[in-house]
């Protein structure tokens, strides 16, 4: 598993990534809060939140999701991946120290199933985590505000 990760870096050049290696889509980089490190939970892990809200903007989602023959949605992994390796940075493995991160989803506002584009492409992320970044995610959650208000029962 070990020199598959390796191997899976040295393809990706995850580890020399920078801002300069085509970090943004086209000159846009992606909005601020699309995926940003804040705060610790309970045991100390870092808090990674990912809004998908800001994708359901039209002119956000083509920028980083479009259709130009496949290119884009390779150009967003690529932008989360570094975002994770920024994330990687940040923890602290001494002893004692938070050696793991708790990812949020926050779903509120997200473009929903019909944009397949983006459910491919975080389906894509979550399996390049899963085999190329093991233990390194110490929880998943996904949140959602449900708004639907249930009439009162009369009997």
């Amino acid at each position: 598993m070990l020199r598959r990760t390796l191997r899976w870096r040295r393809e990706w050049k995850s580890l020399a990534a920078t801002a300069a290696d085509g970090d943004d889509f086209e000159g846009d980089a992606l909005p601020e809060g699309a995926c940003r490190l804040d705060g610790a939970d309970r045991e100390g892990h870092p808090v990674c939140y990912n809004a998908l809200g800001v994708f359901a903007d039209e002119a956000v989602y083509r920028s980083a999701l479009g259709t130009d023959g496949g290119k884009k949605p390779a150009r967003f992994l690529r932008w989360r991946v570094r975002a994770m390796e920024r994330h990687v940075a940040e923890l602290d493995f001494r002893p004692g120290g938070a050696a793991s991160l708790l990812q949020v989803t926050d779903l509120r506002g997200s473009p929903g199933p019909a944009r397949k584009d983006l459910r491919v492409a975080m389906k894509q992320v979550l399996d390049l985590f899963q085999d190329n970044y093991p233990e390194l995610v110490a929880r998943n959650v996904s949140a959602q505000n449900i708004s639907i208000s249930f009439p009162p029962i009369m009997p």
